[in-house]
């Protein structure tokens, strides 16, 4: 398993944070995604063989937000 923490730009509210973090948690691969509002960051523990950052980051941007390293 690996824990990275990624910056997401656009969450505003819960229901942004929910979505940010339901978006990621419904890639295989992914264990945990845990959205913070206030820090404008997400931290996702994923296991780096079932799933790559970049397709964590295209689940983010067709949920509406932009994910960044």
């Amino acid at each position: 398993m690996e824990k990275r923490t990624f910056v997401v730009e656009g969450m505003a509210c819960e229901h942004c944070k929910e979505s940010v973090e339901k978006a990621l948690k419904g890639l295989k691969g992914v264990k945990c995604a845990e959205a913070d509002l206030k820090g404008k960051c997400v931290m996702v523990e994923y296991e780096p063989t079932e799933v790559e950052p970049r397709q964590m980051y295209e689940a983010v941007d067709e949920a509406g937000f932009c994910m960044t390293a």
